[in-house]
């Protein structure tokens, strides 16, 4: 019998269907996506507004089916491996309980949020040197996820690979050498015309776990 942890189910079930939907009750209100996402760390991306970080108005959520790599209880981080061989570090909602529990070498699965803008364009020179920076932190401004919880954000220049229209299909690899899939058909044609993505994204925020 599988144990959950609880935060997601409370609310959801045990299933993710991925529906769409989306909160406009006034001004301000992020509108919550659950959208299709291929490999979990795709693409996470941001805005950089003038007064700091401005996180794009639409978060994700999806689920990720893996092998606990690290469990960090301080920090409250788990890095989990995929069917793809990608690992993939995630925050851990503070209503999980039982985390204390999750140990390296379980397998589990994962639901998160992550909120991400993409911009396809030529990197500039400072991008090209440094192509991965640490941003700071920012809110996680998901239903789901419990008010006040902070996540970080990052910026990754990342090189399209390939482009599936069939599918709606982009494979990324970004600068640590990961390939990234993702599912949005809105960026095929940008993903067509340009080989690089300016990739600014929050890192993802678990809130439930299972095995």
């Amino acid at each position: 019998m599988s144990k959950t942890y609880k935060g997601w189910n409370e609310k959801h079930g045990t299933n993710n269907n991925n529906r769409e939907k989306q909160n406009n009750k006034g001004e301000g209100t992020m509108k919550t996506t659950k959208s299709r996402i291929a490999v979990p760390l795709m693409v996470l991306f941001v805005m950089i507004a003038a007064q700091g970080i401005c996180l794009a108005d639409t978060w994700h959520s999806s689920t990720i089916r893996g092998k606990v790599v690290s469990v960090d209880q301080a920090a409250r981080e788990i890095t989990l491996k995929d069917g793809m061989s990608n690992t993939i570090t995630f925050a851990v909602d503070p209503k999980v309980d039982q985390f204390e529990a999750i140990a390296v070498g379980d397998r589990v699965t994962g639901h998160y949020c992550v909120a991400y803008t993409t911009e396809f364009r030529r990197p500039t020179a400072q991008e090209k040197e440094t192509p991965f920076v640490a941003l700071g932190e920012r809110d996680a401004a998901f239903e789901d996820a419990t008010p006040g919880t902070r996540v970080k954000v990052y910026r990754d220049v990342m090189s399209v690979k390939a482009v599936d229209t069939n599918v709606g299909m982009i494979c990324l690899k970004h600068s640590k050498g990961n390939d990234l899939t993702v599912f949005n058909g809105n960026l095929l044609d940008k993903a067509k015309v340009y080989k690089t993505v300016i990739a600014t994204y929050t890192e993802p925020l678990l809130v439930s776990i299972e095995n």
